[in-house]
Parts: C-alpha cells; structure tokens; sequence
C-alpha cells in the first residue's frame, strides 16, 4: 500500500495485520475496513468459506530434495523437462531403478529406460514428449513388495554434461 495523504481507508484482507506498514497505519489513524465489516455495510451476505482443497500444483524438487506423498496417493508421474536447444542437441535419458533394502537392482526389469520403457508388471513406466521432456509414472499399487525405493536419475552419452543441456 501506498501511504500518501490521500489515504483514509484501509482494507485488512487475512494476514494483513502482520505487514510492516500497520504501525504508520495505526499512527495515522487511518480507518481499517475487513471484508466482514464491507459485506455488513452493504448487507451482503458473508458467504461461507470455501473447503479446504489440496494443491493441485505439482511440487518442484530440488537436486537431491524429497517430497512426502500423500498416504493415499497410488499413482504418480515424474516429468523432468529442460531447454531444447536447436543448435546443439544434447541426448538426455531418464532412468528409473527399483531398488531393493540393500540398495541394488535385482534384475534387468528392475531397470527403465528407453530401450526397456516399462517394467513387465507396469507398475514404472517411461514416457517420452520429444527431445526436451521425459517422464517416469509409477503405479503405486503395482509395485512389487521387495521394492523398497524407486531411484529416477538421468545419464547423457559422450563428452557433454549437464551444464551443456542447460535450464
């Protein structure tokens, strides 16, 4: 807000008690309206507040970072997608690997990647949109017992590295 002279009212949404400005506000005496006090004057009804709902936005995680699932979460996809530079086309491939306890891949269909884009069971499975987005969907509800965690990495063949694909 911009406390110029011409200011005499102020509106407090939720929060807004909290802003660093309220002690200038406070000082000025300004008249502090809420949403309650306008619908009240206006003799609107309040309407009721809205239902908590869950995001709906796909977290973004960091190098290295976790993510805590949903409990009833049982199904998945990972997409992981970089600039496509016309130039210079780096060949980026996402891999999946289910991992036992004791961190090793117990067999070959333990291991996705394009050549082998899916496990037999379908529980992970590989999608590719084009030169520049990969994808990994895990179906929670398939994947088998000795399973203990699902590792997604990504490999580039030959000289380039990362710092070439870019963002």
């Amino acid at each position: 807000m911009n406390l110029s002279a011409g200011v005499t009212d102020i509106l407090i949404l939720d929060g807004g008690d909290g802003d660093p400005r309220m002690p200038k506000v406070k000082e000025r005496d300004l008249t502090l309206l809420t949403p309650a006090a306008i619908y009240r004057e206006l003799k609107i009804e309040v309407p009721a507040p809205l239902p908590a709902r869950r995001s709906r936005i796909a977290p973004l995680v960091p190098r290295g970072g976790v993510v805590d699932l949903d409990p009833s979460l049982t199904m998945l996809t990972l997409n992981s997608s970089w600039r496509a530079d016309e130039s210079e086309q780096v060949g980026v491939d996402v891999v999946a690997f289910l991992v036992s306890d004791d961190e090793l891949v117990s067999s070959d269909e333990d291991f996705v990647f394009y050549n082998a884009p899916a496990t037999s069971d379908g529980a992970v499975s590989m999608s590719i949109d084009g030169d520049s987005e990969q994808g990994v969907r895990i179906d929670l509800t398939l994947v088998p017992e000795e399973c203990a965690r699902i590792v997604i990495a990504a490999a580039i063949d030959g000289d380039k590295t990362f710092g070439d694909v870019g963002a």
